[in-house]
């Protein structure tokens, strides 16, 4: 569809088309060409319930729920109820918290019906509807200026909100957003404020915190757009590959930190007493 001009097509056609269209579609169309973004955005809109302010998604996947979420508020539209197929979301009430922690967002998701026969599915389920929950209230609060995703965690949970992906999006919305000031992702707060730069400093140490791969992830997001930041020691932690990795690729767009301490960050799959996988 990205080579097919929507001009070629008669509005109720095009319209009849964009319904059938999952989420991905939508974004490559808009991607492909800028003239797909009006009629994209009307279908987005179009699929919001106005009786309750519900939107359906087929998945939860994060990069598409981010776009959706950030696209939909640009628009002026005001989502209430995230549904998919095993969960439903009911965030009008992490609107205005300035706090939020694992707790409330559980407390935000419904299992359907039916679903609990199915063991480990629903947990995985239920815990990506929590992460999901996480990412809108990111991407959509006015007021959040905390957000916990460490403490009380299951394994699940801990498992979906420090995955690589989610963490890449989460980044991506922690630096977009104007309230959010410290973001537990397990070991220590991170300073978001500090990291991106709206509260200038010069130097950062977040040695010896147990941050984690998501947490590097989500620094790099942060360090992207730093302009004043030329100092981060990140010594002892537990970065690894994939989030010195992001921090590397970081660095090719930030030309302003010059020192980096990553030592004894598990960069070859081995902590500081010799445990886990040599991946080097």
């Amino acid at each position: 569809m990205d080579r097919v001009s929507n001009d070629a097509l008669p509005d109720e056609l095009l319209q009849k088309t964009l319904e059938q269209c999952a989420v991905p579609t939508l974004r490559t169309l808009i991607c492909a060409s800028s003239k797909w973004a009006p009629h994209v955005w009307a279908n987005a809109l179009s699929r919001v319930n106005e009786s309750d302010r519900s939107l359906s998604i087929c998945s939860l996947r994060c990069s598409d729920i981010y776009w959706l979420l950030r696209g939909l508020r640009a628009q002026n539209c005001a989502v209430q109820l995230l549904r998919c197929e095993r969960a439903t979301i009911d965030v009008a009430a992490l609107q205005q918290p300035q706090q939020i922690n694992l707790p409330t967002l559980r407390g935000c998701v419904i299992s359907h019906l039916g679903c609990w026969r199915e063991g480990g599915r629903l947990i995985e389920a239920r815990s990506g509807a929590v992460a999901a929950a996480a990412l809108y209230v990111t991407t959509s609060s006015a007021t959040l200026s905390k957000l916990d995703l460490s403490s009380g965690a299951n394994d699940a949970e801990r498992a979906a909100c420090s995955a690589g992906g989610f963490a890449h999006v989460l980044g991506a919305a922690a630096v977009a957003s104007a309230t959010l000031e410290t973001l537990d992702l397990g070991g220590s707060d991170l300073p978001i404020k500090q990291l991106k730069g709206t509260s200038p400093v010069a130097a950062l140490d977040l040695s010896h915190k147990g941050l984690g791969v998501a947490s590097g992830i989500v620094i790099a997001k942060c360090i992207e757009v730093n302009s004043v930041l030329t100092s981060l020691n990140l010594y002892n932690n537990r970065i690894g590959n994939e989030g010195a990795r992001a921090i590397a690729d970081a660095l090719h767009v930030n030309s302003v930190l010059t020192e980096l301490n990553l030592k004894h960050n598990m960069l070859c799959g081995l902590d500081w007493d010799g445990k886990g996988t040599y991946t080097a």
